[in-house]
């Protein structure tokens, strides 16, 4: 899973993780055409999760989005929105076997 490696002791959680990590960029593109709050609610949810199992790559620009939403800064967030489309391209189930590191 490019970019990160799952925290110790929570490999058990990588195949929800990437599952949740799917579903919730769906729900992420949908809320960029909306409110800039709930956006920004989500992206931080996002982001909490990301830190939690130790992608923290993808917290950083999930958390960034979320500042850049609340400021209104549209141009970044959609930046922002297009890194985190391609960051969990790389974190889909079929790519599991690099984040917990077995072959």
């Amino acid at each position: 899973m490019s970019g990160f490696t799952v925290t110790p002791g929570l490999e058990h959680l990588a195949a929800q993780y990437a599952k949740e990590m799917e579903l919730d960029g769906e729900r992420l593109a949908a809320l960029a055409q909306g409110s800039a709050t709930e956006l920004a609610a989500h992206a931080h949810a996002m982001g909490g999760k990301c830190a939690m199992i130790g992608d923290k790559g993808l917290a950083t620009v999930l958390y960034g989005l979320e500042q850049d939403a609340l400021a209104g800064r549209a141009a970044r967030v959609t930046a922002a929105l297009a890194e985190v489309e391609t960051l969990l391209s790389h974190r889909r189930p079929e790519h599991l076997i690099d984040a917990v590191g077995t072959a």
